[in-house]
């Protein structure tokens, strides 16, 4: 499985920051798909957040790249 890794921070905060991941419905079978679908996943998140966390970077992990982190 493929998901998006996220590095974020409250807006009005930049100190306080996290990790987050986030999953597709289906299953994305490479990485460079995931970076080709990434966009619209990553609008929708920013907006359910209401812009209160700003997204810093990103990248796409296969489960064996998420274990080392």
């Amino acid at each position: 499985m493929i998901e998006i890794v996220l590095a974020t921070c409250l807006a009005d905060n930049a100190n306080i920051c996290k990790e987050v991941r986030i999953g597709f419905e289906f299953e994305v079978p490479s990485i460079t798909q995931c970076h080709a679908m990434s966009m619209p996943r990553l609008a929708q998140w920013y907006g359910d957040n209401d812009g209160r966390w700003s997204i810093k970077r990103w990248h796409c992990a296969g489960h064996s790249q998420l274990a080392k982190n």
